[in-house]
C-alpha cells in the first residue's frame, strides 16, 4: 500500500510579550516564538491591523520587505524569520535585538552616546546600505537596494553592541518582481531627512544610493549637534530650499558653523555628505570608511564597550491589543507568497497529525471504504459494476418489444460454466417483478375512492403548508447588517481615523460614525478634524505634507 503523505498541523505559537512601537499600519511587538518541538526564541513581531485589506499596498509593502530581507544577509541589517498569518493578520517575523533606537541614545538622557560611538555606528550601516546595494537577487543580477528611510529611529542598537538598520518596507530595488506599486509623483521617506532630489517633483531621475547617503548624514549630525538638522524649519521651506543649490549649501554651512562640538574633521565629513549635489557626496563605502578612521582616532569608549556599561532606557509603555496574547499560526499563506502551491486537501487524524493513504484517497473518492477491507469491497463493486455494464450493451440486441428478461436468460447461456450460478441468482429478481406488476393494478383501483374523498378536506390541508413557510421567509431579516462606509488614502502623509476610545481604524471599509483624523507630517500624530461618516459613504482623504493640511472629499 503507498505510504501516505503527513502534514504538521501543530503550527507554531507567538507569546506576546510587550508593544515595541505603533503606527500607521500596524504594531511591532516582543515575543516569544514556540516551534513545534517546543523550542522558544525572542523575535520582533511586525503586525498589520486586522482592518487593513489583504490587498492593499500596506500588504504588498510587508510582503516585499520580507522578501528582501530574506536576500540580504549583514550583521547591520536585520534578519528575517518569517512571514505568516496570525488570526488572518499579515506578520513579519524577524530577529529581536534587545536595546533601543538610535535616537533615544540622546534624547531624553542625562549620559547620551559618545561622539566616537555614533561615528561609529554610522559607520556600521554605511556598510549595511553597501551590503544592500550590491546584494545579488534571484536573477544573479544585483538588487541595487535603496532604502529611502534612514533615520535615526530606524537604526536599533542592541545591548551587547549590535547595530541593526530596520525597516525596509519602502525600500526601492532594481528587481521588477516588487508587489507594491509607487507612483512617481509620491514622496516616500521622513522629511527631515530627505534628501532635496527627493523633494524635486519635475526631476524623471530616480533617487539613488546617495539619498541614502544624505539621510545617513543628517542623523550623524543630529546625533552630533543634538538637534535635527532642519529643526525649527518649516516643511515648505525646506522644500524651497531643496530647490536652490546655493540657498541649500548655504544653509547647511550655517547649521555646520553653528555646532562648536563639531570637529573640523567631522565638519568636513558632513558638509560633503549633506551636500545639495548628489555627485559632491561620497559614496556609502567611502562613508564607512571615513567613519571607522575617524572613530579610531577619536577620545571615549568603544561601541562595545559604551553598551555594556551604559544604562539604558526601560522600553517606552506602548499599548498594543495582543499584548500578554497567545497566537498560534494560521494554516493559509498561500496568497501572500507569490507561486506558492496550492496546499493539499487534508483529513486530523487523533494523533495531530494528517495522512493521506490508499484508503483515504478512496475515501475521497465516494467509495466511504478505507484500507484493506476499502480495496476488497471496491473490487466487489467493480466485478458488479462490469456485470451491469454486460447486460446493457447487450440489450440494444434484442427486440424492442420482447420482455426484459429475455436478455437476462440468454446471458447466461453463452457465459462460461463459473458464472452459471452467478447468472442464475438474478433470474428470480428478474420473475419477480412479474407479480410486482400485477400488484399495481389493485393499488390503481384502491385510489379510486380515494380520489374522490380526498377533494373534501383538500382546501384545509395546503392551508397549513402556505402558512407555514411564512415565518421562514420573515427569519432571514431578523439580524440588522451593520451600517459601514468606506474610506482610503491619497498620497503619502500616514493618515489615521481613530474612534471615540482612540482606537485606529486602516483604510478601507469601517462602520458608520463619527472619527477623529490624525495625520503625521514628519513630527509624529497631528489630531486634525472630526469625520463623520455615515452609512454607505465613501471619502477620499488627501494631505498636502508641505501645507500641513488634509482635505477629506466624498467620491
Amino acid at each position: 500500500m503507498q505510504q501516505g503523505r503527513s502534514v504538521d498541523v501543530d503550527r507554531r505559537q507567538f507569546r506576546f510579550r510587550h508593544c515595541l512601537g505603533r503606527g500607521g499600519f500596524g504594531e511591532v511587538y516582543a515575543a516569544t516564538l514556540v516551534s513545534a518541538g517546543g523550542v522558544e526564541t525572542a523575535v520582533a513581531v511586525k503586525l498589520l491591523h486586522a482592518e487593513v485589506d489583504p490587498e492593499s499596498q500596506a500588504v504588498e509593502r510587508l510582503r516585499d520587505e520580507g522578501r528582501i530581507l530574506g536576500l540580504l544577509d549583514h550583521p547591520a541589517i536585520l534578519r528575517v524569520s518569517d512571514l505568516v498569518t496570525l488570526e488572518g493578520r499579515v506578520a513579519l517575523v524577524t530577529e529581536y535585538v534587545e536595546g533601543c533606537d538610535l535616537d533615544r541614545c540622546w534624547k531624553d538622557t542625562p549620559d547620551p552616546i559618545p561622539d566616537r560611538v555614533l561615528v561609529e555606528v554610522c559607520s556600521l550601516v554605511a556598510d549595511a546600505l553597501v551590503a544592500a546595494f550590491e546584494a545579488m537577487g534571484p536573477d544573479g543580477h544585483r538588487l541595487e537596494l535603496v532604502h529611502r528611510d534612514v533615520k535615526p529611529s530606524n537604526i536599533r542598537i542592541g545591548r551587547h553592541g549590535a547595530v541593526k538598520l530596520l525597516d525596509f518596507g519602502i525600500a526601492r530595488a532594481r528587481d521588477s518582481r516588487r508587489q507594491a506599486r509607487t507612483s512617481t509623483a509620491q514622496v516616500f521617506g521622513s522629511f527631515l531627512y530627505l534628501a532635496p532630489e527627493r523633494l524635486d517633483l519635475d526631476s524623471d531621475d530616480v533617487p539613488g544610493p546617495a539619498s541614502d547617503v544624505f539621510a545617513l548624514g543628517a542623523t550623524l549630525f543630529e546625533g552630533l549637534a543634538r538637534e535635527a538638522l532642519f529643526a525649527g524649519i518649516p516643511e515648505r521651506k525646506q522644500y524651497l530650499l531643496s530647490l536652490d543649490r546655493a540657498a541649500f549649501d548655504g544653509f547647511v554651512e550655517q547649521r555646520l558653523a553653528g555646532s562648536p562640538r563639531l570637529s573640523p574633521a567631522l565638519t568636513e565629513l558632513l558638509r560633503t555628505t549633506l551636500a545639495h549635489d548628489p555627485t559632491r557626496r561620497p559614496s556609502a563605502a567611502a562613508l564607512g570608511r571615513a567613519c571607522e578612521e575617524l572613530a579610531a582616532s577619536m577620545e571615549g569608549p568603544t561601541l562595545r564597550r559604551w553598551c555594556r556599561e551604559w544604562s539604558w532606557p526601560a522600553p517606552v509603555p506602548v499599548a498594543g491589543p495582543l499584548e500578554g496574547r497567545v497566537v498560534s499560526e494560521s494554516m493559509t499563506l498561500g496568497r501572500f507568497a507569490p507561486g506558492a502551491p496550492t496546499p493539499e486537501p487534508a483529513r486530523s487524524t487523533a494523533s495531530g497529525a494528517t495522512t493521506l493513504g490508499t484508503g483515504a484517497w478512496l475515501g475521497l473518492a465516494g467509495m466511504g471504504v478505507a484500507g484493506a477491507g476499502g480495496v476488497v469491497a471496491a473490487v466487489v463493486v467493480a466485478v458488479l459494476l462490469v456485470v451491469v455494464v454486460v447486460v446493457v450493451v447487450r440489450e440494444p440486441a434484442s427486440p424492442p418489444s420482447a420482455a426484459p428478461p429475455a436478455p437476462v436468460v440468454e446471458a447466461p447461456a453463452s457465459a462460461p460454466e463459473t458464472p452459471a450460478p452467478v447468472v442464475e441468482a438474478p433470474a428470480p429478481v428478474v420473475e419477480a417483478p412479474a407479480p410486482v406488476a400485477e400488484a399495481p393494478a389493485p393499488v390503481v383501483e384502491a385510489a379510486a375512492p380515494v380520489v374522490e374523498q380526498v377533494p373534501a378536506p383538500a382546501p384545509e390541508t395546503p392551508a397549513p403548508v402556505v402558512e407555514a413557510p411564512a415565518p421562514v421567509a420573515e427569519a432571514p431579516p431578523v439580524p440588522a447588517p451593520r451600517a459601514t462606509a468606506t474610506w482610503r488614502v491619497e498620497g503619502t502623509v500616514p493618515v489615521e481615523l481613530r474612534t471615540s476610545t482612540g482606537r485606529a481604524v486602516s483604510a478601507g471599509s469601517v462602520s458608520a460614525g463619527s472619527y477623529t483624523l490624525y495625520a503625521d507630517f514628519g513630527r509624529g500624530w497631528a489630531r486634525l478634524d472630526s469625520v463623520p461618516l455615515a452609512a454607505g459613504a465613501s471619502v477620499v482623504v488627501r494631505c498636502n505634507r508641505i501645507r500641513q493640511q488634509c482635505s477629506v472629499e466624498a467620491l
